[in-house]
Parts: C-alpha cells; sequence; structure tokens
C-alpha cells in the first residue's frame, strides 16, 4: 500500500477509506483488508452526471466532495469557466513550469504554447489544433491550426488556417522568420495565404504570409503580460481569413 501522506475520509458506507499521495494521486482502501489498496474508483461509488459536489473545509487543504458517494476530488470538478487562457488550468500548469525553469528544452516551451492555441482556436468554432514534423531540413515541430469547412453538398475538409513555430527562449528571431518563410513555400492552400505565428520562449508574434511575403502583424508579445493583446489578436485572423482561391 502507498504511504499514507493525506486521509481525505470515508466513502459513503463506511467501506472504503480515501487517500492521497503526496504528488496527488488518490487511492482507496478497504476497511475490512487495509493492507490492500488500489487507484480505481470501487465498483458502485462512481461518479454520475447528475451528482453534485461541495467543497469540504474539514481539512487544511482545499478538497470537493461528492455528495451522493462521498467521493473526494483535489480539484473543483466544476470549475468556473476561465475568462481568459492564463486561467485554464493546462495553460497554467505548463506555462508555470517554464517560467521557474526558463532554460527549459524546446518540448517543454511547446507544451503551453499547444494549450494556448487550443483555448483561443477551439473546436466548436471548426479549428483543429494538431502538432505535425515538418519534413523540411530544419526538422522542428510545428503546431498547425487547421479550419474545418464544408463545401455544398455536406463533405468536409481541412486547410491550413494557421502554422505556428515554437522555440525555446533565446532562439534568434531573423532565422526562425526565414525558417517560416521557407515552411510556407510549402502549405496546401491553393491560394499560398496563410497566417502565421511564431513563438519565441514566452514571446510571441503574428504575421500574414501571401506569395512569398511574410508580414508581421504587430510587435512581439509577452504571454503573460499581453493576454489581451494576443486574444485580439487571435479574434482579428479569425474574424479576417484569407482567401483559398
Amino acid at each position: 500500500m502507498p504511504p499514507i501522506i493525506y486521509n481525505l475520509g470515508m466513502l459513503a458506507g463506511n467501506t472504503w477509506n480515501q487517500h492521497a499521495t503526496a504528488v496527488g494521486q488518490i487511492y482507496y482502501a478497504n476497511v475490512a483488508t487495509p493492507q490492500q489498496s488500489q487507484y480505481n474508483i470501487p465498483v458502485g461509488w462512481e461518479d454520475h452526471a447528475a451528482d453534485t459536489w461541495a467543497a469540504d473545509n474539514s481539512k487544511t487543504w482545499p478538497q470537493w466532495r461528492n455528495q451522493r458517494t462521498g467521493r473526494v476530488v483535489l480539484h473543483d470538478p466544476h470549475p468556473p469557466r476561465p475568462q481568459n487562457y492564463l486561467e485554464a488550468q493546462n495553460v497554467a500548469t505548463h506555462l508555470r513550469l517554464v517560467e521557474q525553469t526558463p532554460d527549459s528544452p524546446e518540448n517543454l516551451y511547446r507544451r503551453p504554447m499547444g494549450a494556448i492555441l487550443r483555448f483561443l482556436f477551439p473546436e466548436d468554432q471548426g479549428y483543429d489544433v494538431t502538432q505535425e514534423e515538418v519534413a523540411l531540413n530544419y526538422g522542428k515541430a510545428n503546431f498547425v491550426v487547421f479550419k474545418i469547412l464544408c463545401r455544398p453538398g455536406g463533405s468536409t475538409y481541412a486547410y491550413d488556417f494557421c502554422v505556428v513555430e515554437s522555440k525555446k527562449i533565446g532562439m534568434p528571431w531573423g532565422s526562425s522568420e526565414d525558417q517560416c518563410r521557407e515552411y510556407c513555400t510549402d502549405i496546401q492552400n491553393n491560394n499560398h495565404q496563410t497566417y502565421r505565428m511564431i513563438q519565441i520562449g514566452l514571446e510571441l508574434r503574428f504575421y500574414k504570409y501571401s506569395h512569398g511575403n511574410l508580414a508581421p502583424l504587430g510587435g512581439r508579445l509577452h504571454i503573460r503580460r499581453d493576454v489581451q493583446t494576443i486574444t485580439q489578436w487571435a479574434e482579428y485572423i479569425k474574424n479576417n481569413p484569407l482567401p483559398l482561391v
């Protein structure tokens, strides 16, 4: 059985006790056989969509309790909708890591960028954010924001709406823009136009690519300090799609 670091309380019926390890992983121990434990929710105590949850103030740490089953979670199961990407839990988690360790490798800087893109370009607005390996000499990973459109008659297709280059802190902007321009020559859009973003460390910049010309849209923006301006630029490019033909 894992070491008991936090005792979260009993499930309804008092036959199972709930504990959490130091890293926040919850496990369950049967009262009849306390030396045996399991990480999966015991059968019969699973959550239902109609369940209600309430903050449990009986502990010195925040936790929420299922009012039907007594099951405890360590995060709000129904948090308020984030007002901007900094309030999104996944963005906050990944961003905090690279802020605490600025010399993090490139793959760690891609994590907050991917989460931010999925917040700014959600699926319910017809976007799909993927991470793709570029088959050029550079071999760098890019995010592609696809826009899903529907032809007359019902068949759907995706086109490159915005391509994003993500790099760790300290990389040069000049060569990054050159690399961006090289990649744009291979875009699949028939009209050879697309929006671009370059992220280096905690800074990013929007661009418009059209027939070999890469033009910046505004200046460099800081992911944390300029959240409102970044959101406004994302809304601008969504409201001003480039022609495909």
